[in-house]
């Protein structure tokens, strides 16, 4: 039986894996790199759309749409940008909008 030492590390390792194999933000990740992990996502997934968030305070996240928006468009993949400032009066309007979108790739809405 393992002790409560041994499950820290257990936890405190499987932590520290994800963090290290997560996308890092763009401004740290080779671009190449980035887009050879999204098409493996893309294949992997058997993705139908994106939805693509970009922080109204963040000019890297407007430079980083023009990138990606370019590679969806190669892999023939629809693309929904929605630029936001995390406000809760924005809420109604994101959802209208991802509503719209998830009807035209043809997924469900709703319960």
């Amino acid at each position: 039986m393992r002790g409560p030492e041994s499950e820290e590390k257990e936890i405190f390792s499987r932590l520290a894996s994800e963090y290290l194999q997560r996308p890092a933000c763009p401004r740290f990740l080779d671009g190449e790199d980035r887009l050879l992990f999204l098409r493996d996502l893309l294949i992997r997934n058997r993705i139908k759309g994106v939805i693509y968030h970009d922080l109204g305070f963040c000019d890297l996240t407007g430079y980083d749409y023009l990138l990606l928006k370019s590679f969806f468009q190669e892999n023939n993949i629809p693309l929904l940008k929605l630029k936001t400032e995390l406000g809760a009066g924005e809420i109604g309007q994101i959802l209208t909008r991802v509503e719209a979108f998830l009807e035209t790739i043809g997924e469900e809405v709703g319960p």
